[in-house]
């Protein structure tokens, strides 16, 4: 599609494509999935992307599923969706208190993990134990109109955009891919500037380039300070939250879980976003 050729002129046209691949990454995430203590069973699916951060670029990919798989993305959505902007747009900051509970909003009423309500809290532990009232709450404060311009700017595409407070959880009309996520994930590790992320460095015809990899525009989507926030409050989580399973890795890493229902209501997708500095 980018070169405006047919997959059968690719095929035949003699180009040479280099791409972003790192080897021993590639090697890691094949060998993960490979690992069968890391599940239940042997019919579970799986993406896996590790995307560098300083270039923008896909160093490893590994996918029992299409290309374009779009899922329901579940609490993952939080940050991108809630938080980031209403830091960004300082209606909350961490430190604000506020109150998880039971609530209704138009007869949407949404419930926390085995229905536990802190009661008295702040957005920093919402974000932590990815309380699911309180994202509601801080959608409602931000709007669903600005929300979903935000997200758009993260590089989500939304598509039919279902305009209701089921987007705090992560619901949308017909999901969203792991690439995007993690181009937008991409963009809070970058002190909140996106690019989309490339698999393609360049194309060469000959001795000419004929196609450079990862030419989109970068743009601000959120302030460096709101970046930074959301970063530590996703570190805390890895410490003592959802995340805290990869507490075990020798290094910082700041990252957001989230599960979602299929359509089949008998199986589930489980996801987790993580960064440090170098990777996504």
């Amino acid at each position: 599609d980018s070169l405006g050729i047919t997959k059968y002129q690719l095929n035949n046209s003699g180009y040479k494509i280099y791409t972003n691949l790192n080897v021993e990454l590639q090697k890691s995430l094949y060998n993960n999935a490979l690992n069968s203590s890391l599940r239940e069973n042997d019919d579970v699916e799986s993406v896996q992307i590790v995307a560098d951060n300083e270039n923008n670029a896909i160093v490893a990919y590994y996918s029992t599923l299409p290309y374009d798989v779009k899922r329901q993305a579940g609490s993952i959505m939080k940050p991108v969706a809630v938080y980031a902007p209403a830091i960004d747009m300082n209606i909350v900051s961490l430190s604000t208190p506020v109150i998880d509970e039971k609530i209704d909003y138009s007869g949407y009423s949404p419930s926390n993990f085995n229905d536990v309500y802190l009661g008295e809290t702040t957005v920093r532990q919402a974000i932590q134990k990815s309380l699911n009232s309180v994202a509601v709450k801080t959608l409602s404060y931000v709007g669903l109109p600005k929300s979903a311009q935000y997200i758009s700017n993260f590089g989500v595409n939304l598509e039919y955009f279902a305009q209701n407070y089921t987007l705090a959880l992560g619901a949308t009309t017909n999901g969203v891919s792991p690439i995007e996520l993690c181009c937008a994930y991409t963009a809070l590790a970058n002190d909140g500037v996106y690019k989309a992320n490339s698999f393609v460095k360049y194309v060469v015809s000959g001795v000419n380039k004929i196609y450079v990899g990862a030419q989109s525009q970068s743009h601000n989507v959120i302030k460096s300070s709101t970046a930074s926030i959301i970063t530590s409050a996703l570190s805390d989580t890895v410490k003592d939250g959802t995340a805290r399973t990869l507490s075990a890795l020798p290094f910082e890493v700041a990252a957001k879980t989230g599960t979602a229902e299929r359509a089949d209501g008998k199986n589930s997708d489980a996801w987790c976003m993580s960064y440090n500095e170098a990777y996504t």
